[in-house]
């Protein structure tokens, strides 16, 4: 009797929790990927990087992202997942050839998350302080920043409490 009633329970405790997951893997195709990463791969945006990751509609907040890789008819080659929920991808021609995937493990119904590409910088930029060299550096890199080139050439640097999680472009309204 108490058997039956613990599997009662543990079976009830799996539907449960097995109707509450809404998580939802998707494929996207790399070559999606790489027509925004081939756009930064030169000298003039070294220091700039795209971020994935996926908006949820009508939130306005990322969805999250349990997992990402890319996967080719070889090999499987998973992504870095940050905590802000972006990823980025490598600039590779042989994996848009391979015709390789972008397999994202959503926590959600993919049907509720649209893709969001963000530039930043590339984390090896990221510091505490930036000198008037850096500051000039990452202006010609985005061409424009908050700061204004007036600004930037009165400036003796900048100094910040702490390195900058990314330092983004502006979307201009």
């Amino acid at each position: 009797m108490i058997r039956a009633a613990l599997f009662f329970a543990s079976s009830l405790f799996v539907g449960v929790a097995s109707t509450n997951v809404a998580a939802e893997t998707i494929d996207v195709e790399y070559s999606r990927f790489y027509s925004h990463v081939k756009k930064l791969d030169n000298e003039d945006t070294q220091a700039l990087q795209f971020a994935f990751g996926f908006v949820r509609v009508g939130e306005g907040r990322l969805c999250e992202v349990n997992g990402a890789s890319i996967v080719t008819d070889k090999k499987t080659m998973p992504l870095t997942v940050s905590e802000e929920e972006r990823f980025t991808v490598p600039t590779e021609k042989a994996l848009k050839l391979a015709n390789a995937l972008v397999r994202i493990d959503l926590n959600e119904r993919a049907n509720v998350c649209d893709m969001s590409v963000q530039l930043e910088t590339k984390p090896e930029y990221l510091k505490q302080h930036y000198t008037k060299e850096d500051l000039t550096f990452l202006y010609a890199q985005y061409g424009v920043l908050h700061l204004d080139q007036a600004w930037i050439n009165d400036a003796k640097g900048l100094t910040l409490p702490h390195a900058p999680l990314r330092v983004t472009a502006m979307a201009s309204s």
